[in-house]
């Protein structure tokens, strides 16, 4: 009888297959140092030829970098990713690599590397995605989580937008803004000519733990398509960037943040 064998109980046999644990199918390494680190270079175990091999994708993703972190057994909130000459490198350092793998799209969800889809717009038939020892690597930090308490959860942040930009400011750039026919159904823009709109105003605030809103990163302070005065503001232990301003229309006020 022919049937596939049992791994739970064949390992002990010849024929059984051996593989490596989550834990070490990946690692980050800096000249050579790869134990149990949580950042550096990043190196994927190939399971067929028994080698460990660099990565140098140029279209590496931040969702990749995130599903490495989750399974090296790290948060993935404060997560970098870049890509880097190897200072160990030399011209002979990688004949030896017999096998590269495909390049790969992350969604983030993931808990293993190996569970990511292949990236169907970088195949390409019969080519080998290998690295050149002076090219540049992929770098991997999986920071920590940067919040005073570890019971407490980042939030969302502070947003800034007109009360109504398609009638405020963009239909008035294709219509007649002062034309009254246009009133009852674009009031803000019949309104707009004769009436000054004032920016907004945050003064003195301090934003912590922001910058993560519906499971994704962002700005402890997003402004879109407004233009606000930001005095004696100060942002800290956010999980992305500090401000972010779209589409301003005006002058940007920020002082003594």
């Amino acid at each position: 009888i022919m049937r596939p064998i049992d791994t739970s109980s064949a390992t002990h046999y010849r024929v059984g297959r051996q593989t490596k644990s989550s834990l070490e199918s990946v690692r980050l390494c800096v000249e050579g140092d790869c134990d149990g680190r949580r950042d550096g270079f990043l190196d994927i175990f190939n399971g067929t030829t028994k080698q460990w091999v660099p990565i140098c994708d140029d279209r590496f993703t931040e969702r990749n970098a995130q599903v490495v972190c989750q399974q090296l057994g790290y948060n993935t909130i404060n997560t970098f990713h870049g890509r880097n000459k190897r200072t160990e490198m030399f011209p002979n350092a990688l004949i030896r690599i017999r096998s590269w793998p495909d390049p790969i799209q992350c969604d983030g969800t993931e808990t293993r590397l190996d569970e990511c889809a292949l990236r169907m717009n970088g195949q390409i038939y019969n080519h080998s995605y290998e690295c050149a020892w002076n090219g540049d690597f992929v770098y991997i930090s999986c920071g920590d989580l940067n919040l005073e308490n570890e019971n407490q959860e980042y939030w969302g942040g502070i947003r800034f937008s007109i009360p109504n930009f398609e009638h405020m400011d963009v239909y008035q750039r294709v219509h007649n803004a002062n034309n009254p026919e246009h009133a009852h159904t674009h009031p803000m823009v019949h309104s707009s000519s004769h009436t000054t709109v004032l920016p907004s105003v945050m003064e003195w605030v301090e934003i912590v733990g922001a910058g993560i809103l519906h499971d994704d990163k962002s700005p402890a302070i997003l402004s879109f398509h407004e233009t606000p005065k930001l005095r004696g503001v100060t942002i800290r232990n956010s999980a992305y960037d500090g401000l972010s301003i779209v589409s301003a229309t005006d002058g940007f006020d920020m002082l003594y943040n």
